[in-house]
């Protein structure tokens, strides 16, 4: 499974090398941004001002989830973990996440989904 997305004259991707993974998401944003500092991030992610981290965890994650832009990004629950982050999208699964180390000037997120399985109650 991979992902794959575009910032700053960057082409990133992610691959999951496990089968467990059902679902993997990978965004990108420049830390700069003269078009989007201009236009500003209040209210991309429901009231008030988002951060540009903000943004690509959520992006991350409707990208795992598959259905994008189609979900409001306001309605994207993201929370901390101590090794990262997890969030739950309307109608969909939960997500781990992660901030992960990219080219200079760059904020790098990825969210996998990974299969839980029950263990079997037959004897």
């Amino acid at each position: 499974m991979a992902s794959v997305t575009y910032a700053g004259g960057y082409a990133i991707a992610a691959v999951a090398s496990t089968e467990d993974a059902v679902a993997l998401g990978i965004d990108a944003e420049p830390l700069d941004d003269a078009r989007r500092d201009a236009a500003g991030m209040r209210g991309v992610l429901g009231d008030g001002i988002a951060s540009v981290r903000d943004w690509v965890r959520v992006e991350a994650v409707l990208k795992a989830d598959g259905r994008g832009l189609r979900v409001d990004p306001a309605t994207v629950v993201v929370d901390a973990t101590d090794d990262g982050w997890t969030a739950e999208v309307p109608g969909g699964e939960v997500y781990d996440g992660w901030d992960a180390p990219g080219p200079p000037g760059v904020l790098l997120s990825i969210a996998v989904r990974i299969a839980h399985f029950a263990p079997s109650t037959r004897s």
